[in-house]
C-alpha cells in the first residue's frame, strides 16, 4: 500500500489541484484564512519532490521580512520527510532579492531619503513637505518605466536633485532596486535578440504572494522572470488589495490572466481561521448586505463572539480595552483578581490579542491605558522603524562597520556611501562620534553579543539605555543584519520591527496587519473621516477594513468614539463601513466602563 506524501495529506480538493497542477502559469484566488502559505509551500515541496525543478532553482517571494523568514521556518521543518532540500529554497521579499542579484548595493532609508529630499527642496528654494515630495517620486517609481514629465515644476526639480544626490553618494533608493533589476532583464525583449549575462543565476520557478499588492513595476518584474524561466505561481485574493498608495492595484490579479498565455485559475473558498459570521460580516463590508453567505465558507464550526461598542472619547475606549484584555487573559495582578476583573485563571495569551486602527498616531490613548494596567504591549508607532532616532543612528554604523571591513575608511574627505553614512550619524548622534569609536565598537559586534553592541553603541552615541521594547527591537535588527540584510531593506514595513512569538498584546495599523492572525482582535476607529479616511479611495478603504475584520479567529471588537484625541475636537460619527453589517452585528448600547485609574504605575514591558 502506497503511503500519500505528506505534503498532500489533509488537503481539501481545491487546495490539492492549486498543489498537484501542471500549469506553467498558475493563478490562484484565495480569501483569508483558506490556506494560502500551505497551498504555497506545499506546492513547492511537490515541485521538488517530482522533479520539476530542484530546490536551489525555486524563489518564493513575499511582501514583508517576517513572512519571509516565516516561510522559510515552514519549509525547513518540511526537510526529510520525502521533499529534500527544501531548507535550500530561497523565500525574500522582491527588493531583498534584488539587492543580493545587484551585487549588494548601497540603500537609504525613508528618514535618509526624507533628509536628501530636504537638501534638495533648500537647493532648489522650493517649499512644503519633504514627505509629499517623497511620496510623489515613489509613486512615479512604481512604474515600470518612470516618467517625471507628469510630476508638477516644484516636484519635477526636486525629483531632479535628489536622484542627483544619489548618485554623488553612490547610493540607490528602496524603489531602485526593482527598477535596476527590470533594466537587467529587459535585453531578453530586444529585437535582435542580444542578451547580457547576469552574474547572480535567476530562479528556475517562481512562487509569488499577496500578488493583489505588486506594483506595476513588480507586476513587470515578474512577467520577465516568467519569460526566462517559464514557471510561476501566484497567489492573492483581490479583496484584500490596500496598497494604492504605492502603486498596487486589485487588478493585478485579472492582470495575470490576460499577460501570461496559457495561464490558469484555481480559486480556495474553504476557510479554516475566522467562523462563518465574520466572513460573512467581512463578505458584506465587499458586497453589500446580504451577500456574506455566498463567499467563503468556515470549516470552523465553533460560534464567534462580535460586537460593536460605542464610546463618549477615545480615553474610555481604550480604558474599557485595557479591562477587558485583562479579563481576557486572566489574572495580571492581584488587583485584577480583588476588582472581579478576573478569578485568577488564565484563558489566553498576551501574544494571541491585538489592537488595530487606521493611524499608527490612534495608539497613544491605548499604550497609555494597558501600561497603567501593567499590560506588556509591543507597538511600533512611526510607519518606517527606522524613523526612531536609535535605529536610524544604528544603521549608520553598521554600515561604516560593513564598508570598514570592505575596504577601510581612510582620508579626510571621505565620499561615497561611507561619507554619507559619516555625514547622517554627525547630524542625528546625540553626541560627538569620532571615527576612531567605529573600530572599537566593530570589535564589539564581531566579538559580543548583539544585545551588548546595542547598548554599546547607543552609549557611544549618547542615547539613553533604552527602555526594552526598543531594546529588542534593535537586537532584532542587529541580527537581521548580521544575516546579511542592510537595515533599509530588512527593516522597512512596521511588522518588520515587531516580535512574532513576543509574549505581549500588539498594537499595530491595519496595514501592518495584513497576513496575520490573531485569537481576539479589538479594531479602533470605525468613524467617518478616519476609517473610511477621508481622503481615502472610498473602495479601498472598504476593503482595508475587510482585511481588518478577517484578522479575527474567535473573538472581535469594533469599537468607535464620538471623540479622538488624534483627530481634533470635532465630534465623530460611527463610520458609514458599519452599515452593511448592522444586522450581523448589532451594537451594544451600554459600553461597560473601563476600571478606576490604578494608583500605581507600571513601567511598559515586554516581560
Amino acid at each position: 500500500m502506497t503511503t500519500e506524501p505528506f505534503w498532500l495529506q489533509g488537503l481539501n480538493r481545491q487546495q490539492r489541484l492549486a498543489v498537484e497542477s501542471e500549469a506553467d502559469a498558475l493563478l490562484v484566488r484565495a480569501g483569508p484564512g483558506t490556506g494560502k502559505t500551505r497551498v504555497l509551500t506545499c506546492r513547492i515541496a511537490n515541485h521538488i519532490a517530482t522533479g520539476i525543478c530542484p530546490p536551489e532553482a525555486v524563489l518564493a517571494i513575499t511582501f514583508t521580512n517576517q513572512a519571509a523568514m516565516e516561510m522559510a521556518e515552514r519549509l525547513g521543518s518540511m526537510e526529510g520527510r520525502g521533499a529534500r532540500g527544501l531548507s535550500s529554497v530561497t523565500a525574500s521579499t522582491f527588493h531583498s532579492w534584488a539587492w543580493r542579484l545587484l551585487s549588494r548595493p548601497a540603500v537609504v532609508s525613508e528618514a535618509e531619503q526624507l533628509a536628501l529630499i530636504k537638501d534638495s527642496m533648500e537647493e532648489a528654494g522650493v517649499k512644503g513637505r519633504a514627505q509629499q515630495f517623497a511620496s510623489a517620486i515613489s509613486l512615479v517609481k512604481q512604474q515600470p518605466e518612470p516618467d517625471p514629465q507628469g510630476l508638477d515644476q516644484d516636484s519635477a526639480r526636486i525629483w531632479a536633485l535628489y536622484h542627483q544626490r544619489l548618485r554623488d553618494f553612490g547610493l540607490k533608493d528602496y524603489d531602485d532596486l526593482i527598477l535596476d533589476v527590470l533594466a537587467l532583464l529587459r535585453p531578453d525583449e530586444r529585437p535582435d535578440g542580444q542578451k547580457e549575462a547576469l552574474s547572480v543565476p535567476l530562479p528556475g520557478h517562481l512562487f509569488v504572494d499577496e500578488f493583489q499588492d505588486v506594483s506595476p513595476a513588480q507586476f513587470e518584474l515578474v512577467r520577465l522572470l516568467y519569460m526566462r524561466c517559464g514557471h510561476v505561481t501566484v497567489i492573492g485574493d483581490e479583496n484584500q488589495a490596500i496598497y494604492g498608495f504605492r502603486g498596487g492595484s486589485r487588478a493585478s490579479m485579472d492582470r495575470f490572466l490576460s499577460r501570461f498565455p496559457g495561464a490558469e485559475e484555481i480559486r480556495l473558498d474553504t476557510a479554516y481561521r475566522c467562523p462563518q459570521l465574520i466572513l460573512d460580516a467581512a463578505q458584506a463590508v465587499i458586497n453589500g448586505p446580504g451577500q456574506g453567505k455566498a463567499g467563503l465558507v468556515s470549516a470552523r464550526k465553533v460560534p464567534a463572539k462580535v460586537e460593536r461598542r460605542l464610546f463618549k472619547d477615545d480615553r474610555q475606549e481604550a480604558a474599557w480595552i485595557a479591562a477587558a484584555i485583562e479579563r481576557a487573559v486572566g489574572a495580571l495582578s492581584f488587583d485584577a483578581i480583588d476588582s472581579g476583573l478576573s478569578d485568577g485563571s488564565s484563558f489566553r495569551s498576551l501574544s494571541d490579542v491585538a489592537v488595530l486602527y487606521r493611524f499608527n498616531r490612534m495608539a497613544r490613548p491605548i499604550s497609555k491605558a494597558l501600561e497603567e494596567a501593567g499590560i506588556p504591549f509591543q507597538s511600533c508607532e512611526r510607519k518606517s522603524p527606522l524613523a526612531q532616532p536609535e535605529l536610524e543612528c544604528l544603521h549608520h554604523l553598521l554600515s561604516l562597520i560593513c564598508l570598514m571591513s570592505d575596504k577601510g575608511l581612510e582620508g579626510d574627505a571621505l565620499k561615497g556611501p561611507e561619507g554619507f553614512h559619516l555625514m547622517q550619524l554627525s547630524r542625528r548622534a546625540k553626541a560627538p562620534f569620532a571615527r576612531g569609536a567605529i573600530l572599537k565598537l566593530d570589535s564589539i559586534y564581531r566579538q559580543a553579543g548583539s544585545e551588548t553592541f546595542v547598548r554599546a553603541a547607543l552609549e557611544a552615541m549618547g542615547f539613553p539605555a533604552p527602555d526594552r521594547p526598543l531594546l529588542e527591537q534593535a537586537v532584532r535588527a542587529v541580527e537581521m543584519h548580521k544575516k546579511g540584510l542592510p537595515l533599509p531593506v530588512c527593516l522597512r514595513s512596521e511588522p518588520d520591527a515587531l516580535g512574532i512569538e513576543t509574549e505581549a498584546v500588539t498594537l499595530m495599523t491595519i496595514h501592518a496587519a495584513k497576513g496575520r492572525e490573531f485569537p481576539i482582535v479589538f479594531l479602533v476607529g470605525l468613524e467617518d473621516g478616519v476609517l473610511p479616511w477621508e481622503k481615502g479611495d472610498e473602495e479601498e478603504e472598504r476593503r482595508l477594513f475587510y482585511v481588518a475584520i478577517t484578522r479575527a479567529s474567535e473573538q472581535l471588537v469594533i469599537t468607535s468614539a464620538a471623540r479622538r484625541s488624534a483627530f481634533g475636537q470635532g465630534r465623530l460619527q460611527p463610520s458609514s463601513l458599519l452599515d452593511p453589517i448592522s444586522s450581523l452585528i448589532p451594537e451594544v448600547k451600554k459600553a461597560v466602563k473601563g476600571q478606576k485609574k490604578r494608583r500605581r504605575k507600571r513601567q511598559k514591558s515586554l516581560f
